[in-house]
């Protein structure tokens, strides 16, 4: 086998895509930007016009670690910029972090979409064309047609706790578990009609969520690790005074525990009856200067009794768990029920991904590897993120080859395996309007 054999098959094989945020592509048409609330943390997010929508989804998260105000990072994406000034503001910052993960898929993007690396000579053209992509069926175009994606999985935190969305054969959709485990889901609530008085009625309001959901959804989501620790100790007896205490506003944060641990073990169960995997974020968090960073530390031991607590339970820990991927490799390894997802980690770390890669196919069962999810809201990036993975899939595999520890058939033979076979056989083969995708029939 040849590196160009390798990589001519990796180049042609199209990828499951595990993990996205994207937003609906109607949203993406506006002339202005985007902003709709985020119910999980009860802000809002923002998806500028301009060319600057291509660092919204991390970039600027280096930016602000390389000592980029806070102000002017909200200054940069203002509408009324030009597209030279909004560069001029950011070029000290740009090319401190230019070589990141992050940066190095912004500029993937832009050579892969336009022929041009972005610049500040090229960020008036880049943003033109930007603008010129976003046309109706553009989604598909960039997934399909650019990244090589077949279709990809999305956790909405746009809608939520399921998006109907207007593209099921190329979006399918994660069920939300957050804020919905946290005992408090007016959305949810509302539309299932149930007044909530009681934990038995909120329970009631989560059988309704699966009822209407699960048929259409591929996994359920849950990302409160960037709401609290990840250890669960689930009560023996519901906890009903605590519930109303929390649905009061006067719960104590054990007994909001209690209330939240229950909430969530009984998702896992419905996920579980629904035959949906449990997906858990795992590992490092997004934003800068955020105080639970230091839970990441334990969060592979803190999941560690969840995983063996429900064995029939398939949990997909995603991220790499980054840092943590020894404990990963080793959980992975001892239990059959545990699936591991790369989905952000190739741009989060990518020469760790890379070492992990091999680390995994030497340690665990090749078909426990998920190995590409872009976890982006602007579906522009993951042209970039594609192509880092491609890549570093290809250079994890030649390594083992040169070593001795694959034969070249053998290498070729997993590429199909971790790009999208793994994913078919994992998750139900089902889009989001309960269908079955065309090449799973």
């Amino acid at each position: 086998m040849s590196s160009r054999d390798l990589r001519s098959l990796i180049d042609a094989t199209p990828w499951v895509d595990t993990h996205e945020h994207l937003v609906e592509e109607r949203q993406r048409l506006r002339s202005g930007g985007y902003t709709f609330p985020e119910l999980m943390t009860g802000g809002s997010l923002t998806i500028p016009s301009s060319w600057t929508a291509l660092l919204v989804d991390y970039s600027l998260q280096d930016l602000a670690s390389a000592g980029m105000p806070r102000s002017a990072i909200a200054e940069l994406t203002r509408e009324e910029r030009s597209p030279v000034e909004q560069w001029d503001a950011a070029a000290e910052y740009l090319q401190a972090a230019r070589a990141t993960g992050y940066l190095r898929a912004v500029d993937l993007t832009t050579e892969r979409l336009f022929g041009m690396r972005l610049s500040r000579e090229t960020c008036e053209a880049v943003d033109a064309r930007l603008r010129a992509l976003r046309v109706e069926g553009y989604y598909a175009h960039v997934l399909c047609d650019v990244s090589n994606v077949a279709r990809a999985q999305v956790h909405s935190i746009e809608c939520d706790p399921f998006c109907e969305t207007q593209t099921p054969e190329l979006l399918q959709q994660d069920l939300a578990l957050v804020p919905l485990a946290m005992g408090r889901h007016a959305p949810a609530e509302q539309a299932s009609g149930i007044e909530v008085g009681s934990l038995d009625d909120y329970l009631a309001v989560l059988e309704w969520c699966f009822e209407r959901y699960a048929a259409r959804a591929v996994a359920a989501k849950c990302v409160w690790a960037y709401l609290r620790p990840l250890a669960v100790d689930v009560p023996d007896v519901p906890p009903r005074r605590e519930f109303l205490r929390l649905r009061e506003g006067i719960a104590d944060l054990r007994e909001r525990r209690r209330v939240e641990d229950f909430l969530f073990q009984r998702c896992v169960d419905l996920a579980t009856a629904a035959g949906l995997p449990v997906k858990l974020h795992l590992g490092y968090l997004a934003a800068n200067g955020d105080r639970r960073l230091r839970h990441v530390y334990d969060h592979v031991r803190d999941v560690t009794p969840i995983v063996q607590a429900n064995p029939r339970t398939t949990f997909v820990l995603m991220h790499m768990a980054w840092p943590q991927q020894e404990q990963l490799l080793a959980l992975a390894k001892h239990q059959p029920n545990v699936v591991v997802d790369l989905c952000w980690a190739w741009i989060l770390a990518p020469l760790a991904t890379e070492d992990f890669v091999q680390r995994f196919l030497t340690c665990v069962p090749a078909t426990k590897l998920l190995c590409f999810g872009g976890d982006y809201l602007v579906v522009e990036n993951v042209v970039g993120h594609a192509e880092i993975a491609r890549r570093g899939l290809q250079a994890a595999l030649e390594r083992l080859v040169a070593r001795g520890w694959l034969t070249s058939d053998a290498a070729l033979a997993l590429v199909p395996l971790l790009m999208h076979g793994n994913a078919e056989r994992i998750f139900p083969p089902r889009l989001a309007d309960g269908s079955e995708p065309l090449d799973a029939k």
